[in-house]
Formats: structure tokens, C-alpha cells, sequence
């Protein structure tokens, strides 16, 4: 499937106290490893951003909202900027997902007709490790301009796919210095 992936990295990082896409993650920064990470999946990689970074293809949120920190901001961004009717999301602080999770992702909206596939873990439904179809974009501008910024709001207007995973270790993201340190260890633990 031609379906671009984009990595979402436009967050605040307030509770890690710094750039979450810029940590040594490896030989690399956080960023960087999920990029390579995710062009082995996907022919077209971006990244979704308020900056750039390491000269990697970005789309930025709308200039004028500078100051609004939501991922919908970047979806609308991605599909306004990119010819396709649907597009992979990522966040960068999810570095543990397996690459045969993203791929049977794929394979399930390359087989049906939905709005959102996302994946499910047994504590949490992670609608930003998902592919959106375009039809989706007036449901998202319009909870930007009604200052309504839950996904889950837009989801209810949605057809939607969960694709079970049994592990919520696999879809951890870190939000935290602890949550790095225990992700660091998974990650060297493999």
C-alpha cells in the first residue's frame, strides 16, 4: 500500500523536561532511530513537528496556532499537505512497536473500509499509533475550531477498526524520565 507515514514529534515534552525526539535513544537521538525505524515499513517518512529536525522531510502545524499543543494540529497538517486518502501516524516516543504490529495495521485497511484503524492494548486504545483516512479531516477541523482537542471525540463520529494486541509493553511511550530509563532497558534488553 502507498500509504506515507508521519511521525509526530510537535509535543511540549513538559513532563520529560526536554525535547523528547532529541534523546540518545542508541547510536541516535529518539528521532532518528524511529525515522529509520519506520522507512523500512514506508516509501514516503515525515515528520510532523512546529521545527525542523536533521533536515528529515517535515510538515509543520499551521503558523498561526504556535501555541496550541495538540496532535489534531498535525493530522490536519499531514492531510492537507499530502496527496493521499490515508496516512500511517506514529508518535516518536513509541519505539517499541513492532514492525509486524504496523504491517498487519496496513494489511487490515488495505482489506476494509474505515475511518481509523488503531491499535488496542488490554489498558489502552492508542488512536495515534493508527491510519486515518482523509474523510476524516472536516471532523478534524472542526473539533479545532469548537476547541474540542480529545481524539476520542472525533472517533464517535467515526467508523472505526481496533486491531487487538495483547501487549502494552510494545505500544509503552515515554513521558517521563522514568519512562525513558525503563524503555532504554527494554530497548538494550532485546
Amino acid at each position: 500500500m502507498n500509504i506515507p507515514c508521519v511521525i509526530l514529534c510537535g509535543g511540549k515534552s513538559s513532563r520529560m523536561g526536554s525535547n523528547k525526539a532529541l534523546l540518545p535513544f542508541g547510536e541516535k537521538t529518539l528521532l532518528q532511530y524511529q525515522f529509520q525505524k519506520m522507512q523500512k515499513i514506508f516509501s514516503q517518512v515525515y515528520i510532523a513537528s512546529k521545527q525542523n529536525f536533521f533536515n528529515l522531510p517535515c510538515i509543520k502545524d499551521n503558523p498561526l496556532e504556535s501555541t496550541l499543543y495538540t496532535p489534531l494540529l498535525a493530522l490536519e497538517s499531514a492531510f492537507l499537505s499530502l496527496d493521499s486518502e490515508k496516512i500511517f501516524f506514529i508518535c516518536v516516543d513509541t519505539p517499541l512497536v513492532p514492525p509486524s504490529l504496523i504491517i498487519n495495521l496496513l494489511t487490515q485497511a488495505q482489506k476494509n473500509t474505515h475511518d481509523i484503524f488503531y491499535i488496542k492494548t488490554p489498558e489502552k486504545e492508542h488512536y495515534l499509533t493508527a491510519i486515518w483516512h482523509k474523510n476524516t479531516l472536516s471532523n478534524i477541523q472542526n473539533a479545532l475550531k469548537n476547541k474540542k482537542y480529545k481524539i476520542k471525540n472525533i472517533l464517535q463520529e467515526c467508523k472505526i477498526f481496533e486491531l487487538n494486541h495483547d501487549s502494552d509493553k510494545d505500544l509503552s511511550n515515554l513521558n517521563t524520565p522514568h519512562d525513558y530509563q525503563l524503555i532504554l532497558r527494554e530497548y538494550y534488553g532485546r
